[in-house]
Order: structure tokens, then sequence, then C-alpha cells
């Protein structure tokens, strides 16, 4: 899509898409020559903080690679407002801090966020023991029983 549209916007643009292994994606992830790629994360814990430390911090896992120019406008901009989630327990604060920095990011056209996964659970009405859990994919069959 974004190879088409680009087109569109300026027959000019060339855009290659290519694929590669897992293993040589990290070499060359790590050694910043992937000008854009397709990644996802799925929570360690379930509180927002894992992602918005992940993508926005300076010293984040995909925040740091963003290039020295981000790192540098994070510190001033995204960092403070991670440092400050720590700082109050107050839940219509911390969604105050979190609007704000996916204000940034989307300001700042930080990421392209193209998916969001929606599962649909079907079962007979006689299981028991399944929950809707927004971070854990799949069926724990161990909590199921009739």
């Amino acid at each position: 899509m974004i190879k088409a549209f680009a087109r569109k916007i300026n027959p000019k643009f060339r855009i290659n898409i290519s694929s590669e292994s897992w293993t040589s994606f990290l070499d060359d992830y790590y050694a910043e020559k992937l000008p854009m790629f397709y990644l996802s994360w799925l929570a360690d814990y379930p509180d927002p903080y894992d992602f918005a430390q992940l993508y926005y911090s300076s010293k984040g896992e995909y925040g740091s690679t963003l290039g020295e120019a981000y790192v540098e406008w994070a510190k001033s901009n995204m960092d403070p407002l991670l440092s400050e989630i720590f700082k109050t327990t107050d839940r219509g604060k911390l969604s105050e801090i979190y609007q704000k920095m996916n204000e940034l990011a989307y300001e700042n056209a930080l990421y392209i966020w193209i998916a969001q996964p929606l599962n649909v659970h079907v079962q007979r009405s006689d299981v028991k023991g399944w929950y809707y859990n927004p971070a854990r994919f799949g069926v724990d069959f161990y909590t199921l029983s009739k």
C-alpha cells in the first residue's frame, strides 16, 4: 500500500519491498540498515507503559532505532512524560499523559500504525472457563471444562 500510494504522490518515488530471514532481519535492524520495516509487539505485562516505553522512549527497543534526531527529541519530549507516569497513581492523569504521548507521536509521524488484530471466539455453550484477555492471544485449554 505504501509503495502504491507513494508512486501516486510522485512517480519518481521508488520503494522496493523485500523479505529476509529473522536472523538477517535482526542483523540489519541492529545495524540500522532498514529504512522501514514491519514489526509488532505483544504485551509483556498488561499496562500501557510496556508499549509507551518500547516505542516512544529515547532508550526504547524501537524508539532508540529511529535515529539520532529522534533520540534527542525524545529526551526532551517523550522521556519526561514517561518519567511522569511513575509519579502518579491517578488514572485520569495517567490517561492524559498517554494521550499527550500519542498526540506527539501522531503530530510527528513517528510510526505508521497499520493493524490492530481483532479475534472472534466461538465455542459451545457448555464449555466453561474461557475469558477475554487482550494481552494474551489464543486459548489456554487448561482453563476450559465442560
